[in-house]
């Protein structure tokens, strides 16, 4: 919905491109991976990202942004997320 020149969030490329790559470009990432039960069983590593791998899975709708503005949440707070499938499918190892 656009309405006159509303913003509501808005993204410095320099800015977001230092963090994200600060955070996902130096040894990669990983998640801890629970069994049926819900008992942590393995940890898995993803290859390091960088904002033109980052920016690829944007633009495929495969990460999108959180605002966490909803009712009844007393803190606010926006992150930038993906579905536990998209990880799922950039795992390189698994120990």
């Amino acid at each position: 919905m656009q309405r006159d020149n509303l913003i509501i969030a808005k993204w410095n490329y320099e800015i977001l491109k230092n963090k994200l790559e600060k955070k996902f470009n130096q040894n990669g990432w990983f998640t801890c991976l629970k069994n049926k039960n819900g008992e942590y069983e393995k940890i898995s590593f993803g290859s390091p990202m960088n904002f033109d791998s980052w920016l690829v899975l944007f633009k495929s709708k495969k990460v999108f942004f959180d605002s966490g503005m909803y009712e009844g949440n007393i803190r606010p707070y926006s992150q930038w997320r993906a579905s536990t499938g998209v990880w799922h499918n950039l795992i390189t190892d698994s120990y």
